[in-house]
């Protein structure tokens, strides 16, 4: 992602969850979510996409465990199980 500015985009969070790996500009929200090796300066991406090229499965493996806590977070089975478990909550409170 090579944007100048940004809130925090749905893309980021997509890629991190079904993407090998993603990098982008240190802006926005998006710094609060992707490890610091994975941001990188507008002027020095092209560098960092060939870097990654030649390693490309070294910094795949890397960028994954980096994200593993992230992706746990967003895993989207076990939020429906989270949801569930809520909803059954809810009955059983208001049964008492």
């Amino acid at each position: 992602m090579s944007s100048l500015s940004e809130g925090l985009p749905l893309t980021l969070i997509e890629g991190i969850l079904y993407s090998p790996i993603i990098i982008s500009t240190p802006v926005g929200g998006i710094v609060e979510i992707l490890e610091k090796d994975y941001l990188v300066d507008i002027d020095k991406f092209s560098d960092v996409i060939t870097k990654i090229h030649d390693k490309y499965d070294y910094y795949c493996e890397d960028f994954q465990n980096k994200h593993i806590d992230f992706q746990s977070k967003f895993n989207f089975d076990d939020y429906i199980k989270k949801l569930v478990e809520y909803y059954k909550g809810c009955k059983d409170a208001k049964a008492l």
